[in-house]
């Protein structure tokens, strides 16, 4: 069975004082244009191979905002994808979410959801510990609701040992190659998100 860090999907979240929790705003456009500011290294007008690689959340929602299906993005198919993603207008949803490593559940690991910097200062990041009763879950740095914003995220992922030495590798956490994008229209944002991590070097190109 696996460890968990968020527990049952797609539930709107109200706060203590029964005020709801708004969604963030942003300009989708705006997004675009700060992704390509950050990460069109070539300044061609689309983001793709190496550039993809070093935006993780953005490479995660390729399947969803690569609408002409050539393999990179332009300023307008992330604008597009992104008013989307806030257009449910949801403030916070709960998301399963399960952590392996080498095929077996990983307790005790440190899930940070960390928004792409382009969607703007309103997103906030998520954090979660798996853990042996599966009952850890994402909680936002936001008055402490548990769940998380729909949109693009980067995903650090860090286990360590009793003296405070990183066990996983660096790709997972300081150079992180993992990403998510969590949305109502998703269906991996229904079933939850998996992370399978491996202990094993990158093979040599």
């Amino acid at each position: 069975m696996y460890y968990r860090c968020c527990l049952v999907a797609l539930s709107l979240l109200v706060g203590c004082s029964g005020e709801g929790i708004s969604p963030p705003a942003v300009d989708p456009q705006a997004a675009a244009r700060a992704a390509m500011t950050q990460y069109d290294t070539n300044k061609n007008g689309a983001l793709d191979g190496d550039e993809l690689a070093a935006a993780p959340g953005f490479n995660a929602a390729l399947p969803s905002m690569d609408q002409d299906h050539d393999g990179q993005l332009s300023t307008d198919e992330i604008a597009s994808r992104v008013k989307v993603i806030v257009g449910d207008e949801v403030g916070m949803l709960q998301l399963r979410c399960t952590v392996t490593l080498d095929g077996q559940p990983l307790a005790g690991a440190l899930v940070t959801a960390i928004p792409e910097p382009a969607l703007g200062s309103q997103f906030r990041r998520a954090t979660g510990t798996t853990d042996n009763d599966e009952r850890a879950g994402l909680t936002m740095g936001l008055e402490g609701f548990p769940g998380m914003q729909c949109g693009i995220f980067r995903i650090e992922i860090s286990h360590k040992d009793e003296a405070g030495q990183e066990t996983l590798p660096a790709k997972y956490n300081t150079a992180t190659t993992l990403g998510m994008e969590v949305a109502m229209d998703l269906p991996t944002t229904e079933r939850g998100m998996k992370f399978a991590l491996s202990s094993k070097p990158e093979p040599k190109q």
